[in-house]
């Protein structure tokens, strides 16, 4: 019941917490001001009802000319005396000023002498104060207010310096946005008053007569140097530039163009120019004022890629409601191939071919509840699941799928250490944390290549971790994957795990492929250490904790339990035709008395007809009907001994676990092992019932 409610958990805070981030990033797409922008993501964090928070807290931003100095832009909850009393906080002072000086969030339980600040009618309470930084530098401080006495908790920190994360990308989009919007309100009133760089061009001869001091210094040129010159000059040496300047030009007043212009240096650069005309001494001029948009173009590129996050954030939200849905089918169908994949291993003799072909099909089916698994690790709409396992094995396993993932320009050379320690960790996210590693290193060889996947046990003291960030002493699991490719920059290393950061040509990388790594390595308690020079290739090194106990060994066939069954009736209750069937003939080949019922109707209506002499009901949890847990409290009314499996293909919102749990109710996953259902049936019908 453990692993069913850090399912439902889970899922449900990542589902959330996923919601939550799209809506902060919807509210920065809206036209309205910037301080009700604030207000609004302030409101939305303080009324998520799994974190334990006051609806009370507070948005501060630097100051614009004192950076210093925090100012209170939006607040939820505080009292004219709180306002006053935080209305400006010198950054150091307080819990608010402690955070933004040291970039780290800030939490306390109560208020105590670190809470400088007071006012009047204080009340009892804690913080969470999370700086919002771009880079080293602090652009606020996110303050919300707990519960007095309150534990933090690390989800709680994560997910919170997510939010200001994602808050600090909306600031500097602001500024920026709000930068230009002064920029353009000055070039307005600078053209009235020919202060914009402009330039007077003869309209026969194309040739420049004049230009004001921002043209010569937009172009690089001196005034005596633009005098005389050819006007198309500026727009380089790209016959389609000079082709556009030359028709906006012809077309005359009014006319306005975007294309390329080039300075003297040999720089080039976005912009725009409006052309008018005006004739003296019966000679017509052109007048021509130039923008340099390079900052606007680039504003342009930051709001594709904010709004191109939002999509993707939708998209993956989207596949984890996919995934979910088409789990619990799926799943009944790998449960039909193994029920029938067991019987027909049981009823062959070992070694005849037709037993060793439903041995592969049963590994197949194995395979496939694999992949579904990890399809909604990736999504996360199903809990890890940590197992003693051998990385070797994983490799193994996994390099002959990776071979056609990759292409055929690439080769894989595997450097295994034979007597390797093993990890505790969930399979299907190491079949990830690989996966992803190799294509990154096929991304940074184009030209095709060799990729090595190495594996070695090491034992770390205190002096090795001072050149690891992240590090810790101990013995560990080394995985390195290596690539003979350009080599990283200092500055992409240190942004390289950062979601959505990709240093890939736009449609070829979602910038999540590593930060699924990261958080998949940090969650299994271990890091990344990355080294690679440009011009030198890289190498991706995994440390993960070693583990003491050893992985299971793997058996080749179902455990035989013949004959356990006899005299003893099973109620089978199963909407799917095929799971109904195939469980029926495994239970009835075990030798007990078998009943089935497609819904909770009929199962309700058999176990009245019997007088409820059944020793154990199987039952589906999602019926048609009704839940398969309600069904259950009405059979316990008419024979409360009887003893009860419940199974499910997706373990979803809905599932109470902790009911289950308290009802004394059995639970199996599909697609479940034949063996594992016969051995509980055994437990259970063993203990005596009606």
């Amino acid at each position: 019941m453990t692993v069913a409610r850090r399912s439902h958990s889970g899922l449900r805070d990542a589902l959330e917490q996923q919601r939550v981030i799209n809506e902060i990033l919807t509210v920065s797409m809206d036209r309205i001001p910037f301080d009700e922008q604030l207000g609004r993501i302030l409101d939305r964090l303080l009324s998520l009802p799994w974190l334990p928070l006051v609806r009370k807290g507070a948005i501060f931003l630097a100051d614009d000319e004192d950076p210093q100095t925090l100012v209170l832009r939006t607040s939820v909850g505080l009292t004219p005396d709180m306002e006053r009393a935080c209305r400006t906080v010198p950054v150091g002072k307080c819990l608010c000023g402690e955070a933004a000086a040291t970039g780290r969030i800030v939490f306390v339980d109560r208020v105590d002498e670190s809470h400088v600040i007071r006012y009047e009618g204080i009340q009892p309470h804690g913080h969470y104060c999370v700086p919002v930084r771009c880079g080293e530098r602090t652009l606020g401080v996110l303050t919300l207010y707990v519960r007095e006495g309150h534990s933090e908790q690390q989800s709680e920190r994560d997910f919170l310096a997510a939010a200001a994360h994602t808050l600090a990308g909306i600031i500097e989009r602001h500024r920026a946005e709000q930068a230009l919007r002064e920029s353009e309100a000055r070039y307005r009133l600078l053209f009235e008053n020919e202060s914009e760089a402009v330039i007077i061009v003869d309209a026969r001869t194309l040739k420049i007569e004049d230009a004001n001091n921002a043209a010569q210094k937009l172009f690089g040129y001196t005034k005596d140097e633009l005098i005389g010159l050819t006007s198309l000059k500026l727009a380089g040496p790209a016959k389609r530039s000079r082709a556009a300047l030359e028709r906006l030009f012809r077309r005359r007043p009014g006319s306005t163009a975007t294309l390329t212009f080039q300075r003297k240096d040999g720089t080039v650069f976005p912009g725009e120019m409006k052309a008018g005309t005006f004739t003296i001494d019966a000679r017509t001029r052109i007048i021509g004022s130039v923008r340099d948009d390079t900052e606007r173009t680039r504003l342009e590129k930051e709001r594709e890629r904010l709004y191109a996050q939002l999509l993707h954030s939708q998209k993956m939200e989207a596949v984890g409601r996919l995934a979910g849905g088409i789990a619990h089918d799926f799943n009944n169908i790998q449960t039909a191939i193994k029920t029938l994949s067991h019987l027909g291993m049981k009823r062959s003799e070992p070694g005849a071919q037709c037993h060793e072909l439903f041995g592969q099909i049963l590994k197949a089916s194995q395979r496939a509840t694999e992949l579904t698994r990890q399809l909604l690790l990736f999504s996360r709409s199903e809990p890890a699941s940590h197992v003693p396992l051998c990385l070797n094995k994983v490799i193994t396993a996994l390099t002959g799928m990776l071979a056609p993932l990759i292409g055929e320009s690439y080769a894989i050379k595997v450097e295994n250490d034979s007597a390797l320690k093993p990890v505790s960790a969930d399979r299907g996210n190491m079949e990830q944390v690989i996966t992803n590693l190799v294509v990154n290193a096929r991304d940074a060889m184009p030209e095709g290549g060799t990729i090595t996947i190495r594996t070695e046990n090491v034992v770390l003291g205190r002096s090795d971790c001072n050149e690891m960030a992240g590090s810790r002493p101990g013995s560990f699991v080394k995985l390195t994957v290596e690539d003979r490719g350009a080599g990283i920059s200092d500055d992409e290393l240190e942004r390289i795990f950062e979601p959505f950061y990709t240093t890939k040509k736009s449609g070829t990388g979602s910038g999540l492929g590593l930060t699924v790594v990261y958080g998949i390595v940090r969650d299994h308690g271990g890091w990344i250490n990355v080294r690679s020079a440009p011009g030198e290739g890289s190498a991706f090194e995994v440390y993960l904790p070693a583990a003491s106990v050893q992985p299971p060994d793997e058996l080749d066939a179902p455990l035989p339990l013949s004959g356990g069954g006899a005299g003893k009736r099973i109620l089978v209750v199963e909407d799917d035709d095929m799971v109904r069937e195939t469980a029926a003939m495994v239970l009835e080949d075990e030798g007990y008395e078998v009943a089935c019922a497609a819904t909770a109707a009929e199962a309700l209506a058999l176990f009245k007809e019997r007088n409820g002499a059944f020793q154990v009901v199987i039952s589906d949890y999602v019926l048609p009907d009704r839940d398969g847990m309600r069904l259950i409290d009405e059979l316990r009314g008419l024979n409360p001994a009887v003893k009860v499996i419940l199974n499910s293909g997706y373990m979803d919102n809905h599932m109470d676990k902790s009911k289950i749990r308290r009802k004394g109710i059995r639970f199996i996953r599909k697609p479940y092992d034949v063996p594992r259902l016969l051995a509980l049936l055994a437990e259970l019908t063993g203990e005596g019932g009606a």
